[in-house]
């Protein structure tokens, strides 16, 4: 009997042969992305696999367009968006922490915990969630600018406990 062909690769064979990956992805089919933008057009993916301390490593550049709404004046803005990757991928948690007890250290790593095989469509989502920008207006005239001021309230005088005292004293 024969076994179904996996139709995706795996991350550590892409590593292995130094892979490449080019493609123009429709912004529609990444559902959760969609459900953010008000419009969503197609994206450059470009991904170069390879290895770093004994683990896969994905590096690349995500760039296309996008209209978001304001978040001042709820106005759609288009939005250029170039998102940049240079992540290590682990295949699960344990092994994410089995590289984590060997001394290895996060802070200046961004990490992808994924299954073993590519899932193109969730990695190049989950970086354009991640890089969307905040979409304000460059030009907002919003009539409610001055609610955007945040100030840290009235300066608090502290007054000494023990200030009244001597008025106290000399009666």
């Amino acid at each position: 009997m024969s076994q179904p062909i996996d139709s995706s690769p795996s991350y550590r064979q892409l590593a292995k042969t130094g892979a490449e990956i080019q493609r123009m992805l429709d912004g529609r089919d990444m559902e959760r992305f969609a459900s953010i933008c008000a419009e969503v057009e197609e994206f450059d993916v470009r991904l170069l696999f390879g290895f770093e301390d004994k683990q896969v490593k994905v590096v690349g550049t995500i760039r296309g367009s996008v209209t978001l709404d304001c978040s001042r004046c709820n106005l759609p803005v288009d939005s250029e968006l170039s998102v940049s990757i240079d992540a290590l991928v682990f295949e699960s948690e344990d092994r994410l922490q089995g590289w984590l007890d060997q001394d290895n250290d996060l802070m200046d790593k961004e990490v992808v915990v994924s299954g073993p095989s590519l899932n193109l469509i969730d990695l190049v989502e989950d970086e354009l969630i991640l890089g969307l920008p905040r979409a304000i207006c460059p030009q907002c005239k919003s009539d409610n600018e001055e609610n955007y001021v945040y100030s840290s309230g009235p300066k608090v005088v502290n007054k000494s406990p023990f200030a009244g005292l001597s008025d106290l004293s000399s009666s």
